[in-house]
């Protein structure tokens, strides 16, 4: 499967800022994308920090309902394999996915 990536996804600035320093823009368009795709949701997104080592990230967050735990296992597995393809693996680390089954 190919991500479009022609139409920029709007952020928070707080997002949009994180993404600047870190040159992050595309990818994590292709990322949000793609989660929206693979589990056929809407998304927020945060941007995170460890307070104990000061290492930040930007947070996915995806709704997962009505769906089995098989399902939900076969779509997270769907995500990382199609993430780690088209992110590129400098900047993974910066992005991360989370789910919340209901």
């Amino acid at each position: 499967m190919e991500v479009a990536t022609a139409m920029l996804c709007q952020y928070s600035r707080e997002v949009e800022e994180f993404c600047r320093i870190h040159s992050i823009r595309e990818h994590l368009d292709i990322a949000t994308r793609l989660a929206k795709e693979v589990y056929n949701s809407e998304t927020t997104l945060t941007k995170d920090c460890d307070r104990e080592t000061g290492e930040e990230w930007v947070t996915i967050h995806v709704a997962v309902i009505g769906k089995t735990w098989e399902q939900v296992l076969h779509s997270y597995n769907n995500y990382v394999d199609k993430f780690v393809d088209l992110v590129a693996s400098d900047r993974r680390h910066l992005i991360c996915l989370s789910y919340d089954v209901s």
